[in-house]
């Protein structure tokens, strides 16, 4: 009864007197907590009219926020954590240091938002509107959705941001800024438009996307260094330091017994031109005198040279 009276009355307020009803519930302790209350779980908060409201730090996680007028409120600090926000008005909103992780904010408008530090991990931005939002300082949209439909986020300033897998089919990057932004993984470059679209300092990027950046008009560092997973970038070994790393790697801590069974094992002799290669007993120091090398990991502990 109490959380049904509660959201018929926030949905007739202003955003101030709203404010005042959510600093009273945070102040005794009914919401905001595991197992709160008054849950703000599925209530159907939509088309409200809060525009310029502050209602930084409320917790208003898992409601329906579809329609809500929020112009220029501000809403930093605030849990919007899987809101249903489709087709809300943010437009200069303040968000920064927001948690919006896995909201649903399709068809949201967010011009001119402020988005420095917010979460929107896993959101779902598709069709929605960001042109000049600043997101500069670092938000987090780990495997974010910008949607099977047009997101524009032309102009914006999302320096710095972690982008990582997220999904940018039908994005409109022209003129943004996305220096120093980790773009590991991203899909569906190739169907994004990024004429002047600035990305320097990017990381994450493999050797094919950084060409086609570049080819539909994006502003790439001349000396990118493309991404690619370790086996790529490995330097090539002989097979006989490629047997020792394995056996080194998988036998961390070896026994005297196995050192003992290693150096009685017939050696191979190493090529010309293979300065790597360890020594026979007959060619050189044992085992133990050779200086570190790279492919011994971890370094062996010393010996007893009568072993």
């Amino acid at each position: 009864m109490a959380r049904t009276r509660t959201i018929s009355t926030l949905t007739q307020l202003d955003g101030n007197r709203a404010r005042t009803i959510f600093v009273f519930l945070s102040e005794a302790l009914l919401t905001g907590k595991p197992d709160p209350i008054i849950s703000f779980e599925n209530a159907d908060l939509s088309n409200t009219k809060w525009s310029k409201a502050d209602l930084s730090g409320v917790n208003l996680m898992k409601a329906n926020l579809s329609g809500v007028n929020l112009m220029k409120a501000n809403l930093m600090k605030a849990n919007l954590s899987r809101d249903i926000l489709s087709g809300a008005d943010l437009n200069g909103a303040i968000l920064a240091e927001a948690d919006i992780r896995g909201a649903n904010l399709s068809g949201v408008n967010l011009s001119g938002a402020k988005l420095s530090g917010a979460k929107l991990g896993g959101s779902d931005l598709s069709n929605a509107t960001l042109h000049g939002a600043y997101l500069n300082g670092g938000i987090k949209l780990f495997q974010g959705k910008f949607g099977e439909f047009n997101t524009d986020l032309s102009g914006g300033n999302l320096r710095w941001s972690d982008l990582r897998g997220a999904d940018f089919s039908m994005v409109d990057l022209s003129g943004a800024d996305l220096s120093g932004v980790n773009l590991r993984n991203a899909l569906n470059l190739k169907h994004t438009l990024l004429d002047k679209t600035l990305l320097l300092g990017v990381t994450g990027l493999t050797t094919k996307q950084i060409a086609h950046c570049k080819a539909n008009g994006a502003i790439v560092d001349e000396e990118a260094t493309p991404s690619a997973p370790p086996a790529q970038n490995a330097t090539a070994i002989s097979p006989q330091k490629a047997i020792l790393q394995t056996s080194f790697i998988q036998e961390a801590a070896p026994t005297q017994e196995h050192i003992a069974v290693k150096k009685e094992a017939p050696s191979v002799a190493p090529s010309s031109d293979d300065h790597t290669a360890p020594y026979s007993s007959s060619q050189g120091p044992p085992l133990s005198a050779l200086p570190q090398q790279e492919y011994f990991t971890p370094p062996l502990p010393s010996q007893d040279k009568g072993s």
